[in-house]
């Protein structure tokens, strides 16, 4: 942990607008800034500890938008100046993803009273983060974001644990969306025209996991994209569909066409 400036009130509760917590990890710094509970305008005062850009930008948002866009800001300011980065105003591209400074990712998240910035090297890829609440159970959401092997595991769970696996494999999930947005090769495939995107496992680096690790794609829609094998996830609880090269190592190709390599396991994205 570099810093923690978790402000309290004469009541013991965290004062709105505090940075709670600034961490070091691995892979970057995150940073978490406290929102207020209801919607309101965002004080003057806040918003003077922005760069005149992101000021400009905050105004023309109104209630908890403003408050989240703001309060994302302050914690990428905070998570920024742990990990060295100049002070820069962040503004946002055509899909609202963060615009970091070169050679850095940046990725935010916001759930009520939290906003969060991670932010790390861009030398190996893109980051991506992602906050989900407790919030009101709708496990027929489940359904919707989580494939079959996923639900079968949720569904072996004590009730009581049931949500909490949901929410966690989300954020999982968005957390790899967001990534994807700041990834110039995965956001080319239907951006740019670049023509495909390989994920490379050395050997014995596959993602750690206790039961299984899957990949899948889908559409835009959330939909599964239909392609010519069949094919859509690459999966460790499918051993003898799970190519690996001679040495061990494992490559997924996300490419429009079938890239031709049959040492790949290739998983068809939309054009």
């Amino acid at each position: 942990m570099l810093a923690a400036t978790d402000e309290k009130g004469h009541d013991g509760q965290a004062v709105t607008w505090s940075t709670l917590f600034v961490r070091s990890h691995p892979f970057g710094v995150v940073a978490g800034v406290r929102l207020p509970p209801e919607k309101a305008p965002v004080p003057e005062a806040v918003l003077a500890r922005l760069l005149d850009d992101e000021q400009r930008l905050a105004r023309t948002h109104e209630g908890f938008r403003q408050q989240e866009w703001v309060g994302a800001r302050l914690a990428w300011h905070a998570a920024a100046k742990a990990f060295g980065v100049p002070a820069q105003a962040l503004l946002s591209g055509d899909e609202r993803q963060p615009l970091g400074p070169p050679g850095v990712s940046v990725s935010l998240t916001h759930k009520r009273d939290l906003a969060i910035a991670l932010v790390g090297s861009a030398e190996h890829g893109a980051l991506g983060v992602d906050l989900e609440g407790e919030g009101r159970e709708r496990l027929r959401v489940a359904e919707r974001v989580l494939r079959a092997e996923e639900l079968e595991l949720i569904r072996r769970e004590p009730a009581s644990r049931q949500w909490l696996g949901v929410m966690v494999r989300f954020a999982v999930k968005e957390a790899v969306y967001k990534a994807g947005l700041l990834d110039s090769n995965l956001l080319g495939l239907g951006a740019f025209g670049i023509g495909s995107y390989t994920m490379h496992f050395a050997p014995g680096q596959e993602p750690p996991a206790g039961a299984f690790w899957s990949v899948t794609v889908y559409d835009s829609g959330g939909k599964l994209v239909a392609n010519p094998q069949n094919r859509y996830s690459v999966s460790s609880s499918r051993p003898d569909e799970l190519v690996r090269r001679p040495d061990g190592s494992i490559d997924i190709v996300f490419s429009p066409s079938d890239p031709g390599d049959p040492g790949a396991n290739w998983l068809k994205v939309p054009r």
